[in-house]
């Protein structure tokens, strides 16, 4: 099956989407599953999955030979206040997952070429495959993105496990209008680095001060106990600032891992209704 070259974005679509703030998450999957506390959180998040989406996950992988768990190796999410949301998945059988999905029919073209399949049991969605092994789901609305999530993959370092990437915009809110951008990186075992990109040197001051103030509501005798136990990392975090940059390097302690790890799948469990 050719898989078309993606088009590239339109100026409008890409000035629309400047607009308001947008959030992208992006995680190296292989990397994680490499890492010690994967196991423990895949047994979480397994728990937390009902019998039909685990029957579900067995019979794609017996249809496909695929498994997220397993085989997925990028996943990329985007997140914008104005325009569509998309996500992006690397490591799929693209082919023979378009394969299962023709059999219903209903594939829809997409301005760039592609073919947008609708997934059974979410008709609002489509499936775009976009090369042998890369998918795009989206919207039935908003084909036009398969466009703007087609483009190149951000390049990475080899630590970073995952990464977050927030962008006010030019309509954020005005407390968000201090900053330019902020990245978070995370190598997965522990060490997180925060970068903002103040509006201007007296933005990153004032952003500087704010932490300073979460640093010290972290520590209160008050503060939710997953917070308590972030205050330690918090208090100890490396600070740099240098004109409108603010660099924030923290550790977070090998010992707090394991109890972030079972609240994470806790709070999977319950968003997903699963008993625990």
């Amino acid at each position: 099956m050719r898989m078309p070259a993606a088009a590239p974005a339109a100026p409008a679509a890409l000035a629309a989407a400047a607009a308001g703030w947008s959030i992208d998450l992006d995680v190296d999957c292989t990397s994680l599953r490499a890492l010690p506390a994967s196991t423990r959180f895949a047994s979480g998040f397994a728990a937390a999955l009902s019998a039909e989406a685990t029957r579900r996950l067995a019979l794609i992988e017996t249809w496909t030979g695929f498994s997220p768990g397993r085989d997925l190796r990028r996943l990329v999410i985007h997140l914008p206040d104005q325009g569509p949301p998309w996500i992006r998945l690397v490591g799929l059988p693209t082919e023979r997952i378009v394969g299962l999905l023709a059999r219903a029919g209903g594939g829809e073209s997409v301005p760039d070429g592609h073919t947008a399949w609708p997934l059974r049991n979410h008709p609002d969605l489509r499936f775009v495959a976009i090369t042998a092994d890369q998918a795009v789901i989206v919207r039935r609305g908003d084909l036009a993105a398969v466009a703007l999530a087609s483009g190149p993959l951000p390049t990475r370092q080899a630590h970073e496990v995952w990464a977050v990437d927030i962008a006010p915009g030019v309509a954020g809110a005005s407390e968000w209008r201090l900053l330019r951008r902020l990245e978070l990186r995370g190598d997965g075992a522990g060490s997180v680095k925060l970068t903002a990109q103040g509006a201007d040197a007296a933005g990153a001051i004032e952003l500087l001060r704010r932490w300073q103030a979460v640093v010290a509501l972290a520590g209160a005798a008050t503060a939710q106990p997953d917070i308590q136990r972030l205050a330690p990392a918090l208090a100890s975090a490396s600070v740099l600032r240098d004109q409108s940059h603010l660099d924030i390097l923290l550790r977070v302690p090998a010992d707090s891992h394991g109890a972030m790890v079972d609240a994470l799948a806790a709070r999977l469990a319950a968003g997903l209704g699963a008993p625990r």
